[in-house]
């Protein structure tokens, strides 16, 4: 069975939940002055559900809250030669940054998705996954957001997903829609790097995507500083924060809306809901 087919089905496999003991995280970063804001307490932020608000129960922080991180890399043709190089390069970077409690894994997308590596804390060996890859095909970006959400298995880690392409989606199998929806049941969090000089903008997936997530989509203007650019959104990430409530009522099936203050505003970045 096709990759495409095994994403469909898994969107179409019916949700559980435990009614009394779900428990919902919202990763949040706030930006104050150009710099995340560090020292926020529990009682500093508000979360409402579908206009209802919920107590609070713990806030996560970087010294508490591990880290496995997806690196979801285009493999198309397009991103042969100098450009695989840029990306070794940025994976390098990137967990150069992780810590023991980490794990990192890759993903490549091209006309298929490609899982190269399981989550592990051998860095090494996803260096070399990557190394070993040889560029070939279209691309499923689409597609490839659908298999990262599914990619976690660790409850208690912060699902980070790295994703760099440098074209725009030309193979998926999938609607955006159905990228969206299992991207906001999978809990994950998508930051996405593109070139300016290839001509590549966050389109409105990639957009969707981050909106959603409560990610970013970065676009770096020289492509030698890319590296740099993963190095420091992973930094961004250790000063995000990570708040969890049971919900204040038993909500019926179907999207929920999620929206989050901060005492003392400043500029925002949390996922604006989940399916149940």
């Amino acid at each position: 069975m096709s990759v495409a087919c095994l994403l469909a089905l898994a969107l179409q496999a019916p949700l559980t939940f435990k009614s009394s003991t779900e428990v919902v995280r919202v990763d949040v970063l706030v930006m104050r002055d150009g710099r995340p804001a560090s020292g926020l307490r529990i009682e500093d932020f508000e979360v409402r559900e579908n206009g209802v608000r919920q107590n609070l129960e713990t806030l996560g922080t970087d010294a508490n809250t591990p880290i496995d991180m997806l690196l979801l890399f285009d493999g198309s043709a397009s991103v042969r030669g100098s450009r695989q190089q840029l990306l070794l390069e940025a994976a390098s970077a990137a967990m150069k940054g992780l810590r023991p409690t980490d794990r990192a894994g890759l993903l490549l997308f091209s006309h298929e998705v490609r899982r190269l590596t399981k989550f592990t804390s051998d860095w090494d060996s996803v260096i070399g996954a990557l190394k070993g890859s040889v560029p070939s095909g279209s691309t499923s970006l689409g597609d490839s957001l659908v298999a990262a959400s599914l990619a976690f298995d660790r409850t208690e880690a912060r699902r980070l997903v790295f994703l760099f392409t440098d074209g725009a989606d030309t193979s998926s199998f999938l609607q955006d829609y159905q990228v969206i929806e299992a991207l906001a049941r999978g809990n994950v969090l998508v930051y996405s790097f593109t070139l300016e000089e290839m001509g590549v903008s966050p389109g409105p997936l990639l957009k969707a995507a981050t909106e959603t997530t409560g990610g970013r989509a970065v676009t770096e203007r020289n492509p030698k500083k890319l590296a740099a650019a993963f190095r420091e959104a992973l930094e961004e990430v250790r000063a995000r924060y990570l708040l969890s409530y049971t919900p204040a009522a038993n909500p019926a099936p179907g999207w929920r809306r999620l929206e989050v203050k901060v005492k003392g505003g400043g500029r925002m970045w949390a996922r604006k809901g989940y399916a149940r």
